[in-house]
């Protein structure tokens, strides 16, 4: 009995590690371009806009692939798809790492794009692994990594490229991903699938295509000049491709994405829509918070070294709310959360666009930014796992998290603009306007949590982890014949409990609700 009941956490720690794992690798290979694209372009010799693509080509291939593999996690099963993506970020790094020219660098990075999906993918599998009562806590744990990772990566890079070389920027990340993927066919079982589901090709045309036309549009419209022919049909085209879309996947049997799903509650919508503005927030400060730092004449003229220490700051306060993020959950709840933290981050915005901060001021509101951040994503992902069935975990979490790029990448643009349009008046004035606008989305989407999210979301399903003291998955035996409790038709046979027969046994919608839907009055 003590060997079962020591086996599943070690079994539970090991799933958990190795999800986290694959997300850690996509953060890294997100972020690690960015601070060292002036040594690629000197490396490819190519122009800046040529070089670009790099970040463009894993941009628009992330935010096509995401909903699809997250999707056809739901569809085929979430460990074989998590497999998938994580064999597709370790394919797409070693080719970038022994690219000799920038096309097929780009080509690496629009493979490592379709490894995009991880991250609902290890939603959906910590779901399926872990108590009710646990999850929140992991979701937060995964937000909070991803945070990291973003920003590790982008300390790291300098460093790396001029130690180790170009190649380890992908071979790094790439290991992890071999690592995670062994672990999880080992640890993980196989999770039942809707089989009798098929793929929607017309539907998956159409998102890829109004999508990527709308993200060329936002990363090219500013060189092509926002009234331009080339911009503007561009811009139709995308919202034709965007309205034959939506025709398509509310007609079909077999929707790719379920558009009534997004919208299927007011928690849902209401996540998605500030998933997307505070992604504007989140991707609005990678790119003006490093360029203020390393201006000399609006900002301190820090070397890139030392932004990383900035950016270590804005990741610290992320990682470490993650990881009590269940906790605050059960205290303050979902809305309460995403209210407080964008409040907070919307503070400190004001507080740099109003007035000039010495150096140590300024990390130190970094520190708080980064954990109004950290506040924010746990709770927003906690409220779209709890409030669809878990035959759409995948699916919901992927187009939240999808949401996020998009508004990534608008903010980025509407960065980029702001400073270039500002440059006439002064480099102090483009900052102070920048952080104004990023302040005033932030409160705008601190309104939106707290009149939209509901206090108490309606929990849709009381599954059960599949990962149990005892289990033969628990000890790495033939996980692949594992499934859910009273998954079959017709198993009636009472579920016992951990200390009768090393089976939890099912609970209560009440008993079993998740750590921010408790009843009223606990």
């Amino acid at each position: 009995m003590a060997t079962e009941q020591g086996n599943r956490p070690l079994a539970e720690y090991l799933a958990v590690g190795a999800a986290i794992g694959g997300v850690v690798a996509y953060s890294l290979l997100q972020a690690m371009l960015v601070p060292v694209l002036p040594s690629l372009r000197e490396k490819f010799g190519v122009t800046t806009s040529d070089v670009a693509w790099i970040l463009t080509g894993f941009l628009l291939s992330s935010a096509v692939s995401t909903p699809v593999v997250g999707r056809l996690g739901d569809i085929r099963g979430l460990k074989r798809m998590y497999l998938f993506a994580l064999a597709c970020l370790a394919a797409g790094a070693l080719i970038a790492a022994c690219a000799p020219t920038l096309a097929v660098s780009v080509a690496g990075r629009i493979l490592q794009g379709v490894g995009g999906g991880i991250i609902p993918l290890a939603y959906g599998i910590l779901r399926a692994i872990l108590p009710s009562h646990r999850l929140p806590a992991m979701i937060g744990v995964v937000g909070g990594v991803a945070g990291m990772g973003n920003a590790t990566g982008t300390v790291l890079a300098g460093p790396i490229l001029q130690y180790l070389g170009y190649a380890w920027l992908f071979l790094i990340p790439a290991l992890l991903c071999v690592i995670s993927g062994i672990v999880v066919a080992i640890v993980v079982p196989s999770i039942r699938a809707k089989s009798d589901t098929k793929i929607n090709v017309a539907a998956a045309v159409l998102l890829a295509g109004w999508l990527s036309t709308a993200l060329i549009v936002l990363g090219q419209g500013s060189s092509w000049g926002w009234t331009s022919r080339t911009t503007i049909l561009a811009a139709v085209l995308s919202v034709v491709a965007f309205a034959a879309w939506i025709v398509v996947e509310l007609r079909s049997r077999h929707a790719l994405i379920d558009v009534r799903l997004m919208v299927s509650t007011r928690a849902v919508a209401a996540s998605h829509t500030i998933s997307l503005l505070v992604g504007f927030v989140l991707f609005g400060v990678f790119a003006l918070l490093p360029a203020y730092l390393q201006d000399s004449g609006g900002g301190f003229g820090l070397s890139s070294a030392s932004v990383g220490l900035y950016m270590v700051a804005l990741s610290l306060g992320m990682f470490v709310v993650g990881f009590v993020a269940g906790r605050l959950i059960r205290r303050l709840r979902s809305r309460a959360m995403v209210a407080l933290g964008s409040a907070v981050v919307a503070s400190v915005l004001l507080t740099l666009a109003l007035a000039e901060h010495g150096s140590s001021v300024v990390w130190a509101l970094t520190l708080v930014m980064g954990l109004g951040f950290g506040c924010c994503f746990p709770a927003i992902s906690t409220v779209v796992v709890m409030s669809v069935d878990p035959g759409d975990t995948a699916q919901a979490s992927g187009v939240n998290a999808n949401l996020r790029t998009i508004g990534g990448a608008v903010g980025t643009v509407a960065v980029t603009g702001i400073l270039t349009m500002a440059a006439s008046v002064g480099t102090r004035t483009g900052f102070a306007v920048g952080f104004a606008v990023l302040a005033a989305v932030a409160i705008v989407a601190s309104v939106c949590a707290a009149t939209l999210l509901p206090r108490r979301p309606r929990r849709r399903s009381t599954e059960q982890p599949l990962i149990r003291a005892g289990h033969p998955a628990a000890v790495g035996l033939t996980p692949s014949t594992t499934r859910p409790v009273s998954e079959e038709p017709g198993d009636e046979e009472p579920h016992r409990s951990s200390r009768s027969g090393g089976v939890r046994r099912l609970r209560s919608d009440e008993e079993d609700y998740a750590d921010d839907v408790r009843p009223e009055g606990t």
